[in-house]
């Protein structure tokens, strides 16, 4: 058999806060590894938030971050887009006139202020905050400094969602999910752009992709790779143009449809 390369999104792909990754996705990787293919991170987090000890550290070879802005293979950074930092600062002023939360995203901190994002805004700040640790900055006194390479702002009960899109649309793109998070996307890059980058540098055959995901920042990512893996717990919107439905997260999606494409 070729060898494959296979992307994977974390969040309700392989990972959720509650359950971490179960022991039969872990399981499914390393098994994929040992068969001779290659398993890649592909996902919407910042390589801040792409932590070794929870998920390098099964195997992964690889890490498309940031929404296609970062790539890195075998520990090497091949990409690394940044935003400008004027444009960087203008975003934070523009997401703030309109009410929304900026949160912002870079390869080596996420910066955010903890008296503006709060648990009553999300849920999990303490357990993002809990485990970024020292790589979160403040953006208050860092506006001039932003390293980032995308946005995940934080809807508020009376934001103006719609002008805060328009008034960033000339550099960012929206990708609504379902709850408070809208990511703001540089032009140009993708979970889809970064997974084409990297197969091109690999010297790698698109006919051998695989992708699995969850939410509507996958969709491109499924639409781009030859075999597009839909876990069983996405969105409709997902499923309709996945080539393939596995079961969900926690029953044993990772490994089901490695086993269904005879990876495993």
């Amino acid at each position: 058999m070729k060898s494959s390369i296979v992307f994977f999104d974390i969040d309700g792909t392989i990972f959720d806060f509650q359950h971490g990754v179960i022991e039969s996705t872990k399981k499914a990787i390393k098994e994929l590894i040992e068969n001779g293919h290659y398993a890649v991170l592909c996902t919407g987090r910042s390589r801040a938030r792409v932590y070794d000890d929870i998920f390098m550290d099964i195997g992964f070879s690889g890490v498309v971050a940031g929404c296609g802005t970062y790539v890195e293979y075998e520990k090497e950074i091949l990409c690394n887009h940044e935003v400008p930092h004027h444009i960087a600062k203008s975003a934070v002023k523009t997401l703030r006139k309109y009410g929304l939360v900026p949160v912002l995203e870079g390869s080596q901190y996420m910066y955010y202020d903890l008296d503006e994002y709060t648990t009553d805004i999300d849920y999990y700040r303490d357990k993002i905050e809990e485990k970024v640790g020292i790589n979160r900055k403040p953006i208050t006194g860092n506006e001039n400094t932003l390293y980032i390479n995308k946005i995940s702002a934080k809807k508020t009960p009376n934001c103006n969602l719609e002008m805060a899109i328009k008034e960033l649309s000339p550099y960012y793109y929206p990708i609504q999910h379902e709850g408070i998070t809208v990511e703001f996307v540089p032009h140009g890059f993708s979970k889809a752009s970064g997974i084409e980058f990297l197969i091109k540098k690999l010297g790698k055959n698109k006919r051998n992709t695989f992708a699995f995901g969850d939410s509507i920042n996958d969709f491109d990512m499924i639409q781009y790779v030859e075999h597009g893996i839909a876990m069983g717990n996405s969105s409709k919107t997902l499923k309709k143009v996945a080539d393939y439905i596995t079961t969900d997260r926690l029953n044993d999606g990772i490994y089901n449809g490695l086993k269904h494409f005879e990876l495993i």
